[in-house]
């Protein structure tokens, strides 16, 4: 069940995780299901942190890269719907641990449907309403996601799950990755 979680993140300064330099676990699962997207001469992110992801799979496609973020660090900063504007039509877009901090998620994936062939998300999935902090507005299922994504224009083609709440890494969630058309 989709539930309600706070108010959207207003990061202060340059995005969370600059100076990273060791890939996490969803990271490379991430990037693994993204190799597997055919075709893709042109990546987009517009809220890549870091951008380890869509840096990895554009040298892996040899393909042209736009990346942005709502905070400071790229050319094009400021929340999706307003950057989306300013890139062409992409082969793959990424959005990674990014809706669970939108008011308006569905807004922001009409707005990237119309400028991609196939899109990469991942977020936190089945999370207990207690531990949504870091400024996430949503907490939610496969299901929901799922539907929320069918919703807005894609066709579903591949789902990971990755479950970090084992107690390998305390305070870790369940992320689902999704790959679509």
């Amino acid at each position: 069940m989709r539930v309600r979680a706070g108010e959207a993140y207003v990061p202060p300064g340059p995005p969370q995780g600059f100076g990273i330099t060791e890939p996490s676990p969803r990271e490379l699962v991430t990037v693994a299901l993204g190799e597997y997207i055919s075709d893709v001469s042109s990546v987009a992110d517009l809220s890549a942190g870091p951008a380890m992801i869509p840096r990895a799979l554009a040298e892996t496609a040899s393909a042209a890269l736009t990346l942005g973020d709502f905070s400071q660090g790229y050319e094009l900063t400021g929340p999706i719907l307003e950057t989306i504007k300013f890139i062409p039509i992409v082969d793959l877009f990424i959005c990674t641990e990014t809706l669970e901090h939108l008011d308006d998620p569905e807004a922001n994936l009409q707005a990237i449907r119309g400028k991609c062939t196939n899109l990469l998300v991942s977020t936190p999935i089945d999370q207990p309403l207690e531990t949504a902090g870091g400024g996430h507005c949503w907490v939610w299922s496969r299901s929901d996601v799922e539907e929320m994504l069918v919703a807005t224009g894609f066709t579903l083609q591949a789902f990971v799950e990755l479950d970090m709440t084992l107690g390998w890494m305390p305070g870790y969630v369940k992320f689902g990755i999704w790959a679509c058309r």
